[in-house]
């Protein structure tokens, strides 16, 4: 039998020359070696301003005011075109419009709350829109009108920023004193107020003394004074008149009312029975 035996110095030559084979192959196809560029610098964010749209995410307003308010013709001027934008469904133009004379010193109440009512609707601004609409009852304007103070009231109560709303109403109801609505509307807020409900029942009374032609605001007194005490007795009579005034139209409310009314009779009976005797 023949063996074969294979040769050391061949099998290494081989192994060498396709090793070498390889490195070429390699080298032939490296890309050239090129110049790296620098990558410019990211550029800064606007800094908050009060013309700026960008506002801080962790205190979500403005920061303090500081810039001049404009002068008065041209505050006036600027408020109208903001309106006429407004009109025209250019709420981001109105927006550009207020930011003008928004957080300025001294401040404008109408400007501030205009621009926080503007805000209202857009995600992205909750924390901004309740620092104007709350900044704006913090400042006298004898310029502001009773339809501002209406919607900036009705905005505040709507946000949940119920002491605020209480101011705004307050000055709508002492520019219109004579409208109903004006009363019950705020009213409306002081019921937020455990405190308030006496107050607040008063306000519907105003109402009620206004226009006598709303059920509703009697209903809306009686549970009211139901609440406070000592007026069981008031409280009793009214649920009385609203069950007159609207019997039939709702006979389970009726049955819940009369049973209402028969614990504030009981109640009164109470009261009464706990006043100190006066000996004649």
């Amino acid at each position: 039998m023949l063996i074969f035996v294979p040769q050391p110095g061949r099998a290494l030559a081989a192994r060498l020359a396709l090793a070498g084979t390889l490195v070429a192959g390699c080298q032939a196809n490296e890309a050239a070696p090129s110049e790296v560029t620098p990558r410019a610098p990211a550029a800064a964010e606007p800094e908050n301003s009060g013309d700026s749209p960008f506002w801080s995410t962790e205190s979500g307003h403005p920061p303090a005011r500081s810039e001049p308010q404009l002068p008065a013709d041209a505050l006036e001027a600027t408020l109208q075109r903001a309106r006429e934008l407004k009109a025209a469904k250019d709420e981001a133009g109105a927006t550009r419009e207020l930011r003008k004379c928004a957080n300025k010193v001294p401040a404008s109440p109408r400007c501030d709350g205009e621009l926080g009512m503007l805000l209202m609707p857009i995600k992205n601004r909750h924390g901004e829109c309740r620092y104007y609409l709350t900044e704006a009852t913090k400042f006298e304007d004898p310029a502001a009108d009773a339809d501002f103070y209406r919607r900036l009231g009705q905005a505040l109560r709507d946000k949940g920023e119920l002491a605020a709303a209480v101011e705004a109403l307050k000055q709508l109801v002492a520019r219109e004193p004579d409208r109903a609505d004006n009363h019950a509307l705020y009213s409306s807020a002081l019921q937020g107020f455990p405190t308030q409900l006496a107050a607040a029942a008063d306000a519907l009374a105003k109402a009620r003394e206004l226009d006598p032609t709303k059920p509703r605001w009697i209903y809306d007194e009686g549970l009211l004074r139901a609440q406070i005490a000592g007026q069981a007795a008031q409280a009793a009579d009214l649920l009385k008149a609203y069950i007159d005034r609207t019997r039939g139209q709702d006979p389970d409310l009726e049955q819940t009312l009369l049973a209402r009314i028969a614990e504030l009779d009981a109640t009164k009976a109470d009261e009464n029975s706990a006043k100190p005797h006066v000996l004649q």
